[in-house]
């Protein structure tokens, strides 16, 4: 890893672990292409469906927990060219 890399990652990890619930469906939403949607629940739990989608109909309607908006081992897979991409949205938001 290059240490612009490695910067990139501490920048984006510092954001994310003390980002508002709004910005973590904003970044979700820029990642993956989709309109998410908050859903009411019986419980405390956050949930939200698709409601737009880049890739197909297919995907619309389908739930997205908050466990899965946050989900740390996505962030780690990422390549290098979707940490940049998450690095540019999060300096946007920060």
């Amino acid at each position: 890893m290059n240490p612009d890399e490695h910067c990139m990652e501490l920048a984006v990890l510092s954001f994310l672990s003390t980002c508002s619930v709004d910005d973590y469906v904003t970044l979700y939403e820029y990642m993956h292409c989709v309109k998410l949607e908050m859903v009411e629940t019986e419980t405390l739990e956050l949930k939200y469906v698709i409601t737009q989608t880049e890739d197909g109909p297919a995907d619309i309607g389908q739930e997205v927990s908050f466990d899965e908006l946050t989900d740390l081992e996505k962030f780690l897979a990422m390549t290098d060219y979707d940490l940049e991409i998450l690095y540019e949205k999060v300096l946007n938001l920060g």
